[in-house]
């Protein structure tokens, strides 16, 4: 039930790969208004970008954030033209910067950079993402790791990543590889990829030599981190190891890049010994190259190897001896010789008086290195020595007789001796070594100390050399307790001391310690620049011959397995045949092949005897029986009768021999007869075939000229099929997709577009036919070619006969190359008669004269065809550029109309805007002369009693108003209609600029654009 739980839940991983991925959202399809929109940003007019944009914002009839098919908005066509006058517009307009910022930063466009950060700054608010980030990532240039620094930082653009760092952009450091944390868990799972390529990028940044040197306070120290990081990244994630290996390198030239720049030798000094825990390096103090020990822990080789760094370090090297470099070679040596044979008082006056010059001039390098390797060598000497038992020579050479009998007496002595005066030399040289290492030990550390493989051999042979020391010092004691309670345990000799006697062992030891001291020299010839690459290549070989060692064992492994599936059987077998005799000895006389296979399987075969056994068994020979003897009367009887025989023998052979020289007569005189008949058919034959032959020639001849002549005229096909497809269909199909660009009411199926379809159906109707002509060309020539091919094979097979005729024509009785078959094949092994021969000659010639008569027709057919077709596209051509011609003088006569109604109607809104500017005076005027009647009669009105009477004047002053009053209406009422009149021609003036636009658009599609193209179509009879 468990195991059906589980299955029913499903692997946790597997739903997180099956997980369905949202779609992408495509962009809408983009109106006319949005395509001229694009298109007027990727032209950089700024004029028409502003119309549309402040027509979009009141009528909002265009999308100003559109993207055309490609996804590119009106921002991103704008940075790629690094127009940063339309940036600005574009931003200013509000259009939506989404990851514009990103494109600028990505086609390193700074102002626009500066400019969108400008404007992000402003529009963002706490707490909310960035424009970049809302983008939608599956539509999403970039991915959604991806930052303004980080992207900065792949195109090590220094300006930009100062910017972005000087607004407080920062690069977190990316998660350890083997992170266990929850967000690295969560991304691993969701998508393990991106989770990867997530972290690729991060690096990819954090190696940019712009981004280290503006944002490290050490930029050395940081480029030989981050390289030693990205050295262990290459290891842990071997699927992008090229690319973190690639990243290294560009993180160990910049290092090396910044070490180019030192000048002088101070300067390089201060680079060198630079330690951020330690003060800061002045010159003339003692230089602790603490920068590039770091760069050798670092495996930083490029650093180390600079020329910079190397000619300081030759100069600390050879400061002890300034100039050696530019002596001589017998000079140097000469040196070398003397420091190398002085060295004891070197060494000994260093002890005594470390401070005098000679002291002083002891600790510099290359004399320190000569000391200490002549004090090796030296030892090695010691040892050579020890191992020669140079002092029992010495004595026996140049030692007086007594003390010759003296050592004699003491090598007696095996067992009890004690160290030889060389041999306490080395257990001087012995203690010094330890002393230096663990010196080493205590300076450098521990850990310093174990990353030299070279000290794991000096730990080693330290070892063995105090072990050798132990094992003698026990070995003495315990001999020396021997000797005490037996005086003659001295005299033992070594062949009968004990295999594990500590002193035998000792002296083991004392070889394998040997041999690693000798093996010290080849660390001390790393110095030399011929020797010490080959150390490298040598360790690297070694790594090799591992592997192969490992793949060659496990193959040798699996053959012997199954080897021994295959023999154990045998073997068991071959060992019971073997050892037979009693006490389980080989029987080798019996059974010696069963013994030497046995022998074969790897077994010691005890009491083999020489392999000569059987050799002897085959030289005896068996004697045969003594024969019976016969009586004098049956030998005599036996005479007679072999007499007679022979005579009757006789006889006989003298008939035979008769006969035999006639019929030999007989035989040859036909046999010339029939050799002559044959040579005579053989040469009519001959000539038959030579005469096919010829015929068959001359019909392979004109079958090639035809071919030759049908490939041309294929050619011809060809390149008319080629030219009306790249030049004549495309430019008709191009005329049609530029007069699609068409504006407005121009956008009309006219006669021209009427004629480009007829032109385009008449040329891909001549496609069509020339093909088929073409089809019917590469058949002829097909059929063509299998006829030369038959011809060719029946002269093949005639010159083979001809050539077999006349070398049999050719042959004698007396030739070695002769042969004579003996029935086992057949003599005449022809299935075909003359005749047929003759008919099969015939219908070869007769098939290759058809073919060729009826390739000739073709040719002709070719060529009208080719002139129809010609003749046809050509009239097409005219007729079309006809129809262009009508509709371009139609357009500009309609344009010229236009333009003249334009500019009428601009003359009549001048007038008209005069007239209101008059009316709107006059009705000022009227105002006046009606407040003054108004104010009149108000006064007039003041009378009292009888005075306030309906006089003339009032009448008038009234009349006056009335009147006043009736003008400034009609004057209002004119004002209107002028007005509205003004209004109706301006936009009369806007749909008249509109029309000029709209033709003049056609006028330069059809007179400009597809004139022009159809100006390079060209047809003629190829």
């Amino acid at each position: 039930m468990a195991e059906k739980k589980d299955l029913e839940a499903g692997d946790p991983e597997l739903e997180c790969v099956r997980k369905p991925m949202p779609l992408p959202v495509l962009p809408k399809p983009l109106t006319l208004e949005e395509k001229k929109y694009l298109l007027a940003v990727e032209r950089g007019d700024m004029a028409n970008v502003r119309r549309l944009l402040q027509k979009g914002h009141r009528k909002k009839h265009i999308d100003i954030n559109c993207v055309d098919s490609l996804g590119r908005g009106a921002l991103t066509l704008s940075i790629d033209g690094e127009n940063l006058e339309m940036v600005e517009l574009l931003v200013i307009m509000g259009v939506e910067t989404r990851d514009a910022l990103l494109q600028a930063i990505n086609a390193e466009f700074v102002e626009a950079v500066e400019l969108l950060l400008e404007h992000e700054e402003l529009i963002h608010k706490d707490g909310e993402p960035y424009s970049w980030q809302k983008v939608d990532p599956n539509t999403a240039m970039f991915t959604p790791d991806i930052t303004p620094l980080m992207l900065a930082a792949h195109k090590n653009n220094y300006e930009i990543i100062k910017i972005l760092l000087d607004r407080g952009a920062t690069l977190p450091n990316p998660h350890d590889v083997r992170c266990g944390c929850e967000d690295c868990i969560r991304q691993s799972t969701e998508d393990s990829l991106r989770h990867s390529l997530a972290r690729l990028n991060e690096y990819r940044a954090l190696a940019s030599p712009s981004l280290i040197a503006l944002s490290s306070t050490d930029p050395i120290l940081t480029a030989f981190e981050l390289s030693w990081e990205l050295r262990n990244l290459a290891f842990a994630e071997q699927e992008s190891k090229a690319e973190y290996l690639e990243l290294r390198r560009q993180a160990q030239l910049f290092a090396v890049d910044l070490l180019d720049q030192s000048r002088s030798s101070q300067e390089l000094a201060i680079i060198l010994n630079h330690d951020p825990d330690e003060p800061a390096f002045v010159d003339g103090e003692h230089m602790k190259l603490a920068r590039l020990e770091l760069a050798i822990d670092f495996k930083q080789k490029k650093f180390v190897a600079h020329p910079n760094i190397q000619q300081l370090l030759a100069s600390i090297w050879y400061e002890g001896v300034p100039g050696f470099r530019r002596k001589t070679t017998m000079e140097k040596i000469m040196i070398i010789c003397r420091v190398a044979l002085l060295f004891p008082f070197y060494c000994t006056l260093y002890m005594i008086a470390p401070n005098c010059a000679t002291g002083k001039l002891m600790r510099k390098p290359f004399m320190k290195f000569l000391i200490h390797a002549s004090s090796y060598l030296f030892f090695l000497l010691i040892l050579i020595l020890v191992s020669q038992r140079a002092e029992v020579q010495a004595i026996q050479l140049f030692g007086p007789e007594w003390m010759v009998k003296e050592l004699e007496k003491e090598l007696l002595k095996q067992r009890g001796n004690g160290p030889t005066y060389l041999e306490l030399v080395v257990v001087v040289y012995v203690l010094g070594f330890i002393w230096e290492e663990t010196q080493e030990i205590y300076i450098e550390g521990i850990r310093s100390y174990l990353r030299n493989m070279w000290n794991f051999i000096d730990f080693t042979r330290n070892s063995l050399y105090v072990a050798v020391a132990l094992l003698r010092f026990a070995a003495y004691l315990q001999q020396a307790a021997e000797i005490r309670r037996d005086q003659q345990t001295k005299f033992i000799p070594r062949e009968s001391w004990d295999a594990f006697d500590p002193q035998l062992i000792a002296e083991g030891l004392f070889a394998a310690a040997n041999i690693f001291s000798a093996l010290k020299l080849v660390h001390l010839f790393s110095i030399n620049p011929h020797l010490g690459p080959l150390q490298i290549s040598l360790g690297r070989m070694v790594i090799d011959i591992v592997k192969f060692f490992f793949i060659y064992s496990l193959v040798l492994f699996a053959f012997a397995c199954g080897l021994n599936q295959l023999l154990w059987y045998f073997a068991d077998l071959e060992k019971k045949k073997c050892y037979v005799l009693p006490g389980g000895l080989p029987d080798w006389d019996n059974a010696g092949d069963s013994c030497m296979k046995w022998r074969s399987f790897g077994k010691n075969v005890i009491g083999a005897p020489i392999a000569t056994t059987r050799l002897s068994e085959q030289a005896l020979v068996c004697i045969p029986p003594r024969a019976p003897k016969f009586t004098i009367h049956e030998w005599k009887v036996s005479n007679d009768l072999r007499c007679r025989n022979a005579e009757d023998q006789q006889q006989l052979a003298d008939r035979i021999l008769g006969e035999c020289k006639r019929v030999r007569e007989e035989t040859g005189e036909r046999s010339e007869i029939m050799k002559a008949t044959s040579d005579r058919r053989i040469e009519e034959r001959i000539g038959d075939i030579e005469f096919n032959k010829s015929e068959l020639q001359i019909q392979r001849k004109e079958i090639c000229i035809e071919l030759e002549a049908l490939g041309v005229y294929k050619t011809r096909l060809q390149d008319c099929l080629a030219s009306l497809q790249a030049n004549a269909l495309n430019i008709c199909r191009k005329c049609l997709m530029l007069r699609d660009g068409r504006i407005g009411i121009d956008l009309v199926v006219d006669e021209v577009e009427q004629c480009l379809q007829q032109e385009i159906t008449t040329i891909v109707g001549g496609q069509s036919l020339l093909k088929r002509v073409l089809e019917q060309l590469n058949e002829q020539m097909r059929r063509l070619r299998a006829t030369r091919y038959l011809l060719d094979r029946d002269l093949q097979y005639k010159q083979a006969a001809i050539d077999i005729d006349k070398g049999s024509l050719s042959l004698k009785p007396t030739d070695l190359c002769l042969s004579v078959y003996e029935g086992y094949t057949n003599l005449d092994p022809a299935n075909i008669s003359a005749d047929e021969y003759n008919a099969y000659s015939a219908k070869n010639i007769q098939m290759a004269a058809r073919e060729v008569t009826s390739a000739r027709p073709i040719r002709m057919f070719v060529d009208t065809i080719l002139k129809q077709v010609i003749d046809d596209l050509w009239t097409a051509y005219n007729k079309c550029n006809h129809a262009f011609h009508e509709r371009i003088e139609d357009t500009k006569r309609t344009k010229s109309k236009l333009e003249d109604m334009h500019r009428d109607t601009t003359q009549k809104i001048v007038e008209m805007q005069n007239n209101i500017l008059q009316l709107q005076k006059a009705l000022s005027d009227k105002e006046g002369n009606t407040a003054l009647a108004h104010t009149r009669l108000g006064k007039r009105a003041q009378r009292v009693g009888a005075e306030l009477v309906r006089d003339p004047p009032g009448q008038a002053l009234y009349y006056e108003c009335e009147m006043l009053r009736h003008s400034a209406e009609q004057l209002q009422q004119m004002l209107q209609e002028a007005t509205a009149s003004l209004r109706y021609l301006l936009q009369t003036q806007i749909q008249l600029e509109e029309d000029i636009n709209v033709k003049m658009n056609t006028l330069k599609i059809d007179d400009v654009d597809c004139m022009t193209l159809r100006a390079t179509m060209d047809y003629h009879a190829y």
